[in-house]
């Protein structure tokens, strides 16, 4: 079968195939520039105009306008929507899924954002997980091991790390803490009837009713 560029008509499942039929990669072009390429030797996947265009690393794969753009040495990254992972040269097992999503990060590990914006200022913070509309958007350089849960979540400052927010507009304002909504917020509910912390007993080990107490 000759394959033609106004379509075709004819063809055999399993038989006919636009591709190759040895160990090489397919790419595809628009306007002469890398729009799309499968690697098997390398196991790179990206669909998009400039999507992945300088990746010499293993295991990545972008799909959108520009995803994962500037990556070199990168490695097993995952990049969807336009830009996303768009600075990203040396990182390592990043997620961005949504339009700019870790778009400045360079050299940040293991972060995942999923949604428009989310981690978009991150640089070299490592571990971070965002989940909604610019959600920690505002995190930058240093902070680590931070989560966010909602719409523009953020944090008032660079550095912070183990912290938690969730709600729309919740904001970080320090490292170790949990964060539950805005200043909006007004209350609280849960079906619990508690709040025990890890001193409990119901936590330790070698636990003893003799202990004289007052007496010693």
């Amino acid at each position: 079968t000759v394959w033609t560029t106004t379509g075709n008509s004819g063809t055999v499942d399993g038989t006919n195939f636009i591709g190759t039929t040895d160990n090489v990669p397919l790419s595809f072009r628009v306007n002469n520039v890398a729009a799309g390429r499968i690697d098997p030797g390398l196991n790179n996947t990206f669909f998009g105009y400039q999507s992945g265009i300088s990746t010499i690393s293993l295991a990545n794969t972008a799909n959108g306008y520009q995803a994962l753009y500037s990556n070199t040495v990168g490695y097993t990254n995952n990049a969807y929507g336009v830009q996303a992972l768009y600075s990203n040269n040396k990182g390592v097992g990043n997620t961005a899924n949504g339009v700019y999503a870790l778009y400045s990060n360079t050299m940040g590990n293991y972060n995942t954002a999923i949604g428009f914006d989310a981690l978009e200022e991150n640089i070299i913070g490592g571990f971070n997980t965002a989940i909604g509309f610019d959600a920690l958007g505002s995190n930058q350089t240093t902070g680590s091991n931070l989560t966010a849960v909602g719409d523009n979540t953020a944090v008032n400052a660079d550095g912070y790390t183990n912290s938690t927010a969730l709600g729309n507009g919740a904001t970080i304002t320090g490292s170790n803490q949990v964060v539950l909504g805005n200043s909006s917020t007004q209350t609280v509910n849960t079906i619990v009837t508690g709040f025990s912390a890890l001193s409990d007993s119901r936590f330790k080990k070698n636990i003893k009713e003799d202990v004289p107490g007052l007496e010693f």
